[in-house]
């Protein structure tokens, strides 16, 4: 097999993996109050923190969709403050009245690390399939080193934490740090969805939802 061909049946590949990549999401450190007895929260505010409001709404919107799914009403914090990035401790006191709220979801950023993955010049070996069955044609090519390319993949890793909180004592019930794996490379309402559906999980899990 020519030393082109290997090469563009390489690039193939690994352009097919590429494509094939998308963010991934994980919880970690799951933290939530044993002693809690009271009844499942089924009425949230979803609050992300974020910089980018445009991010915000899709991070708030996937989550309310989430929860609505599965039985929970939610509602996003944009919708009920619009043009309002910080809210006060008054303005979400006042609005959990108003709303009878029973549980504030909270999610921040806590960091963003880049970080860049270099793969070394590899050496494979030719086998076609059309010579295995005669040693003669077989034999000469199987030891024919075709040398691949190196290359670089360049990936960012964002953390977050996320707090639920109960809306009227405003005590913690529940707490996780989550990882998103490349953002950047998926659609964040898909992603968004994802992480969502891993904080729904381990919500019952402890017992806050039904």
């Amino acid at each position: 097999m020519a030393t082109g061909t290997i090469r563009t049946l390489f690039f193939s590949i690994f352009t097919l993996f590429l494509n094939a990549c998308t963010t991934t999401t994980s919880l970690q450190r799951v933290w939530f109050d044993k002693q809690y007895t009271g009844a499942p929260l089924n009425n949230i505010m979803i609050i992300a923190v974020a910089e980018n409001t445009r991010n915000r709404r899709i991070f708030e919107d996937a989550l309310v969709n989430q929860f609505g799914q599965s039985g929970i009403k939610a509602t996003a914090s944009y919708t009920e403050f619009p043009g309002i990035d910080k809210l006060s401790k008054k303005m979400i006191a006042e609005k959990s009245k108003t709303l009878n709220l029973d549980g504030i979801f909270i999610t921040t950023i806590t960091a963003i690390e880049n970080e860049e993955l270099y793969y070394p010049p590899a050496t494979s070996y030719a086998t076609p399939k059309p010579y295995y069955y005669n040693i003669w044609t077989y034999y000469p090519q199987v030891y024919e080193k075709h040398g691949l390319p190196s290359y670089t993949v360049r990936y960012e890793n964002v953390k977050l934490e996320s707090n639920l909180y109960q809306a009227g004592s405003g005590k913690l019930l529940w707490s996780a740090q989550s990882e998103l794996f490349d953002p950047k490379s998926g659609d964040l309402n898909t992603v968004s969805e994802s992480l969502g559906w891993k904080f729904i999980k381990s919500l019952r899990k402890a017992k806050l939802i039904k």
